[in-house]
């Protein structure tokens, strides 16, 4: 899977959907919560390269 640059409103709207799969299909629990911490990862990441410019 390539990453790509995503901004805050798209992982935001991915990480709404990533809860709501989850509460729609808890079997695949551990799966979704990774790609949720991915996604908050990668939010956080993106902040600290806002605030240097």
């Amino acid at each position: 899977m390539v990453d790509k640059k995503m901004t805050d409103k798209e992982i935001a709207k991915k990480i709404v959907d990533l809860k709501i799969e989850l509460l729609k299909n808890p079997t695949k629990r551990g799966s979704i919560k990774k790609e949720i911490a991915r996604m908050l990862t990668m939010k956080n990441q993106i902040k600290p390269e806002e605030a240097k410019k």
